[in-house]
């Protein structure tokens, strides 16, 4: 009966371990690749899954184990931007400066980055993606193999749907108008024709009313004068004439 207990408590603790987060063997589903492929540890680094996450996963994570690292943390447990049909991107928490700092080591030699595709609850491992990275030098990193990706990232740090939304008008909305160019212009306008013709005819007017009137004034003062010189008829002189 003594040996039968025995199996008992074996059978219990195998069943026990194999349901541990992790415990199996994962399963490598491809390379994971580094951009910028060759750097400076202070530069953000994105990594890219060569295909999707299988379909039991609902989220990843990603570790770094090298030279004074031992399997960190470098990417949180989350589920932004993961594909099942096709590779997905993700970004380090930090860059590698700020790792050997929290640290308190020095990067040198070969790291290994391993991204897993997990359950989220119970971090169950279905698969994961490395890179390997070396560091010739504490500041500089070359990532090695099919993991070396571009010098520089194909995509923008905000997401494209991101910049569409703030760039494009909602459903229903037109685009704002440019201002016309009669708004740009000073505040002061040339007044209308009909108040230009107006004034323009008002100022003739009192023009040829003064004018009349210097003719008349000079009028009358010739002919005051013409009579002034004009001999009288009745005169004495006249007479004896």
């Amino acid at each position: 009966m003594r040996w039968r207990s025995r199996l008992a408590c074996v059978v219990f603790a195998l069943a026990a371990t194999a349901g541990l987060p992790g415990s199996a063997a994962a399963q490598p589903l491809g390379v994971l690749v580094v951009t910028p492929g060759a750097s400076v540890d202070a530069v953000p680094v994105r990594l890219t899954t060569e295909k999707g996450c299988p379909r039991p996963a609902t989220g990843y994570l990603a570790t770094m184990k090298g030279h004074g690292l031992d399997d960190i943390n470098v990417v949180a447990t989350s589920d932004v931007s993961m594909s099942f049909s096709a590779g997905f991107e993700v970004h380090l928490g930090v860059t590698f400066k700020d790792i050997a700092s929290d640290n308190n080591t020095t990067l040198q030699g070969s790291y290994v980055i391993t991204l897993r595709c997990v359950d989220m609850f119970s971090q169950q491992s279905f698969g994961e993606f490395t890179a390997t990275i070396d560091f010739p030098e504490p500041t500089k990193y070359v990532a090695q193999g099919k993991s070396k990706g571009p010098q520089r990232a194909t995509n923008p740090v905000v997401p494209p749907e991101e910049v569409a939304d703030q760039a494009a008008p909602l459903p229903g909305q037109t685009q704002p108008a440019p201002p016309a160019a009669d708004q740009a212009a000073p505040a002061w306008s040339a007044p209308a024709a009909g108040q230009a013709a107006a004034t323009s005819s008002g100022g003739g007017t009192t023009f040829l009313y003064i004018g009349g009137g210097v003719l008349a004034l000079i009028a009358v003062a010739y002919a005051a004068s013409s009579l002034r010189k004009r001999p009288k008829a009745d005169s004495p002189d006249s007479a004896s004439e």
